[in-house]
């Protein structure tokens, strides 16, 4: 239905949570509204609709963030949708649809649409794009959403962009900030519906419902926005639509002029600006927006300010054959981001205690065996060392591998497991490749110099910095008043 005064008679059907709180943000401005709600909550906490005019499609769980799921819900209610929608559309001029993208209820907004019969009613998708913050999971789902919509032919696509409803939002508190963005959503286009409606205009070339309804069932991607000029000039309007197409306080930026195929402009202006106004000034007007977009349908519609004061305003309407520049980068955006999250490797943390080695700490304990006739308990260094050894066998500039040396060495009560760990990293000072010398000097200073005195003396005069530099922390190390000579 219409509110006194408005262009058109409009039905607002909210998808989800958060179109159907803009959807009761309409209504509570006197709109026409219904919800339909995949969960109970939503559905108790919708706002300014009564329940006889909320449908709940619902199954057995929520959705949870998947939109398959709410698409298969929404199929498996269609009969019921065609005739909740059909029963309360009456004669309206537009069917406003909206929805939040990127949850599992309204990114499912394409199998609404197909659901609603469009024989009845002209249909419009207003849609709320998610933040740059959000998970890239949502934002590929919001995608998907619009490709989708724009499969089904629409005939006219609002874009909401999150980033701008954010930022214009920055200053507002948590509670304060949902109702005062379903506000700013639906402001732009009530400015323009219910322009007949202000009391501080005069009709000059009043705006007509049906000139307002062709732009916003034009077929394309529909901006809306208004901006403030200096002057009432041909050129100062056109820079103006201009600006409301590539800069938008709430769409996606990048539209072009030269995409647009309908353009309303509504101009406001104090009596003295408009007695100065030739009347061929609408003339050259429409010649300059279509010498920007050869075939463009244009329409410019004149109010006068009752009192002959304050700035010039113009209100743009206009709806565009392709898609925002925005909206583009957003897409390349999402592609690399999910191409960087499967990179990610997805599984448990796990923790590497093979620097441990096998043998038990010498805390002098006396290991215990099966007790058997004839059998002796035993000390740890009392058993002999692997045959074989992984840390000594394995050549090559790890430094796990020398981490665990040292800390073998360190650990062992075993004599003979020591001289070897001994033996190999001093054969590894005296190797060719200077990142194992490099290594091999800081464990025997880790070791300390009671055991490799002369071998971190020598590797002082070593020809690599690096390697003498760990010699000398060695030494200091273990004898802060000893200097290397």
């Amino acid at each position: 239905m219409s509110t006194p005064h408005s262009a058109l008679d409009v039905l607002a059907v909210g998808l989800g949570k958060t179109g159907g709180q803009v959807a009761g943000e309409l209504a509570r401005r006197g709109y026409s509204a219904l919800a339909i709600h995949t969960s109970r909550r939503g559905l108790e906490e919708q706002a300014n609709i009564a329940q006889d005019r909320c449908l709940f499609v619902g199954g057995e769980r929520a959705t949870n963030g998947e939109p398959e799921y709410g698409r298969n819900l929404i199929r498996d209610h269609a009969p019921r949708i065609e005739a909740f929608v059909g029963g309360h559309s009456g004669k309206c001029d537009v069917a406003l649809v909206i929805a939040s993208l990127g949850g599992g209820t309204g990114s499912a907004i394409g199998a609404l649409v197909q659901a609603i019969d469009r024989q009845r009613t002209k249909l419009v998708a207003m849609i709320l794009m998610p933040e740059q913050s959000e998970t890239v999971e949502r934002r590929m789902h919001a995608l998907r959403a619009v490709k989708e919509l724009t499969d089904a032919g629409v005939d006219g696509l609002i874009i909401v962009d999150g980033d701008k409803l954010v930022a214009r939002g920055s200053g507002l508190s948590i509670l304060e900030y949902d109702g005062r963005t379903h506000e700013r959503v639906v402001e732009p286009f009530e400015a323009l519906d219910k322009i007949e409606s202000r009391s501080d205009l005069r009709g000059v070339r009043p705006l007509r419902g049906r000139q307002l309804l062709d732009v916003l069932t034009h077929g394309g991607v529909v901006t809306m926005g208004a901006y403030a000029i200096d002057e009432l000039s041909a050129g100062s309007v056109l820079d103006a639509l201009i600006t409301v197409l590539q800069e938008s306080e709430m769409h996606p930026d990048g539209l072009d002029l030269r995409s647009a195929s309908a353009v309303q402009i509504v101009i406001e202006a104090p009596e003295s600006v408009l007695r100065g106004t030739p009347i061929k000034f609408v003339d050259t007007l429409r010649e300059d927006v279509k010498g920007q977009s050869p075939g463009v349908h244009v329409d410019v519609a004149i109010y006068q300010r009752v009192r002959d004061e304050g700035p010039i305003a113009v209100h743009v309407v206009a709806s565009c054959a392709e898609l925002p520049a925005r909206l583009r980068e957003m897409v390349e955006d999402v592609a690399h981001e999910a191409a960087a999250t499967r990179d990610k490797p997805r599984k448990p943390a796990t923790l590497d205690l093979s620097i441990l080695g096998d043998d038990r700490p010498a805390t002098g304990d006396r290991i215990r065996t099966p007790e058997r006739e004839g059998a002796t308990a035993r000390t740890k260094s009392d058993v002999a060392p692997r045959p074989a050894d992984d840390d000594l066998s394995e050549r090559g500039p790890n430094a796990a591998v020398y981490a665990r040396l040292v800390t073998r060495y360190k650990s062992t009560g075993n004599d003979e497991l020591q001289r070897a760990i001994v033996r190999r990293l001093e054969q590894d000072r005296l190797t060719d490749d200077p990142r194992v010398r490099v290594l091999a000097v800081g464990a025997m200073g880790q070791i300390g110099a009671h055991v490799f005195d002369a071998a971190l003396v020598a590797a002082t005069e070593d020809e690599s910095p690096e390697v003498r530099r760990v010699a000398e922390q060695g030494l200091a190390h273990s004898n802060p008043t000893r200097r290397a000579v």
